[in-house]
């Protein structure tokens, strides 16, 4: 089995909607969604909202490490070979734009968050794999640039043309999140930028809390 885990800064990008009772809601507590959202003690909370994307993707940057270890399949005590650290900005990745397909008619709101942070972003296990059968020209992966986020992620990750499923194991911290609150147009399906770019943010918040 071969271990590969995408390490460095990190963007986890979140969209939930919202009904008018769940925005008025939001008002009348003073509600901070994103102080909720690195609360773990506040799932009842957030079950509340209704979740309609959820990504945790790498940025691609010089500080961006991808590493892979490779260990004996059935071998729980196997601490592991580390085989390959490469800076990512050494892989040719291919760009992508993409839109974010959320349904929006069900909901009068949506809330778009944004969190910051460092660690394993993307980890994923690969049985029958060991050092000697990975080649390196069959890892690839791209970049994408999602709406409301400035940052070039890597995503799409693929062994083999095999894509690959992010285990989203929590090895990471989160140094800031931040919310917008944004209402909604009922003929719409689809987040993009020209979706940003024409609508107002009614609410928004960040933890910790940013000052100007």
């Amino acid at each position: 089995m071969i271990n590969l885990q995408i390490r460095g800064p990190l963007t986890i990008v979140q969209v939930h909607g919202l009904t008018q009772v769940d925005f008025d809601y939001l008002r009348r507590k003073n509600f901070c969604f994103s102080k909720y959202l690195l609360n773990p003690y506040s799932s009842s909370d957030l079950n509340k909202f209704t979740e309609l994307h959820f990504g945790q993707y790498p940025i691609h940057s010089k500080e961006t490490l991808v590493q892979i270890t490779s260990f004996e399949n059935d071998n729980y005590y196997d601490e592991g070979h580390t085989f390959l650290r490469l800076n990512a900005d050494n892989l040719q990745l291919e760009s992508h734009y993409t839109e974010l397909a959320v349904n929006q008619k069900l909901f009068n709101y949506f809330i778009f968050t944004i969190q910051h942070g460092f660690g394993t972003a993307f980890e994923a296990d690969i049985m029958d794999f060991d050092y000697k059968t990975f080649d390196l020209e069959s890892f690839t992966a791209r970049t994408i640039f999602i709406p409301g986020v400035n940052q070039k992620m890597m995503h799409h990750v693929k062994l083999n043309s095999f894509l690959l499923e992010n285990l989203n194991r929590k090895k990471h911290s989160i140094t800031l999140a931040k919310s917008y609150i944004y209402k909604t147009s009922s003929d719409k399906s689809v987040i993009n930028d020209s979706f940003f770019k024409n609508k107002e943010i009614v609410h928004s918040d960040s933890y910790p809390p940013l000052y100007d």
